[in-house]
């Protein structure tokens, strides 16, 4: 005999599975407009606090090393290791460069690349662009940049994740 509870059970059951269903789904995109007055100013501050800790934790890495280092323009630390001989890269010039990419923390995540890149044309990025516009043939630095100066808030969509700063050493022949 089939109780009353048993019925009841057996047609929620149908109700609950399609209210599971429903709930797996895409979440509802709510537009800017309908995300309150103070979404923005929140992102706005939680940018600030990102920048303000990649700040720090730039600071510390060259300090930790000593290092005295030439802010450049666009943000990037440049530290010259050794002086080129030869002439000053120029707009255009097209240059090979020997490089390996850290993280802060020391982890190497790319090495023993060599590459030509034409200077002034934000090539591999700005930061390391902009420290080429002011070293010589025959110039070996380290090239701290910022997340803004390097790959920004998507990485290298490869090894170099979202907001994340790096140093290239850097050998230019």
């Amino acid at each position: 005999m089939i109780r009353r509870s048993h019925i009841l059970t057996l047609m929620l059951l149908p109700l609950l599975a399609a209210l599971a269903v429903a709930a797996c789904g895409e979440p509802p995109i709510i537009e800017p407009d309908q995300q309150g007055p103070d979404y923005k100013q929140n992102v706005i501050q939680a940018n600030r606090y990102l920048s303000e800790r990649e700040e720090t934790n730039i600071k510390s890495y060259i300090e930790r090393r000593g290092w005295t280092v030439r802010e450049l323009p666009c943000g990037a630390r440049l530290f010259e290791i050794e002086k080129g001989s030869g002439s000053l890269l120029q707009n255009d010039d097209s240059v090979r460069v020997t490089y390996s990419v850290e993280a802060l923390d020391g982890i190497v995540i790319y090495s023993g690349r060599t590459e030509t890149f034409m200077v002034g044309r934000l090539q591999p990025n700005e930061g390391v662009d902009a420290a080429l516009q002011v070293l010589r043939h025959g110039s070996r630095a380290s090239i701290v940049l910022p997340s803004s100066t390097a790959f920004g808030v998507v990485g290298d969509h490869d090894r170099i994740p979202p907001r994340t700063p790096v140093v290239y050493n850097i050998s230019v022949e």
